[in-house]
Parts: structure tokens; C-alpha cells; sequence
């Protein structure tokens, strides 16, 4: 039987980034938003990107001292 493992967080960061600019491409290319939106939505996955990983670092961090 096989045992589950912990959650590797940059894999799943990276995942959810690159996830997110290929939903921004495919907007893009069916023709929902323009290169002002892409301008808008790409820093946009950025953030929300970066907020994801720094509070998962917090979280192991806290749950490590613990």
C-alpha cells in the first residue's frame, strides 16, 4: 500500500504561476481580453502567486517551531 507524502509547496506554487499565465495566454488568444488585460492579468498572477508562497513558508516556518 502506498503512503502518502507531504505537499511539496514550491511545486504547488509553481503549478497554480504557470497555471495562471496560461489561462491569461488562452484569454488572450480566444479573445476575452486584450494586451491591456494580459498587462493587467499577468502582474495580477504574479501577486496572488507570491502571496501563496510567502504564507506557506510562514506556515511551515510556524508549524516547524512548533
Amino acid at each position: 500500500m502506498t503512503h502518502r507524502h507531504a505537499t511539496d509547496v514550491v511545486s504547488l506554487v509553481f503549478g497554480i504561476f504557470f497555471a495562471g499565465c496560461a489561462a491569461t495566454w488562452l484569454m488572450y488568444v480566444v479573445g476575452l481580453i486584450g494586451w491591456a488585460g494580459v498587462g493587467l492579468a499577468l502582474p495580477i498572477v504574479m501577486i496572488v502567486t507570491g502571496a501563496i508562497g510567502v504564507l506557506a513558508s510562514v506556515a511551515s516556518r510556524t508549524a516547524s517551531q512548533d
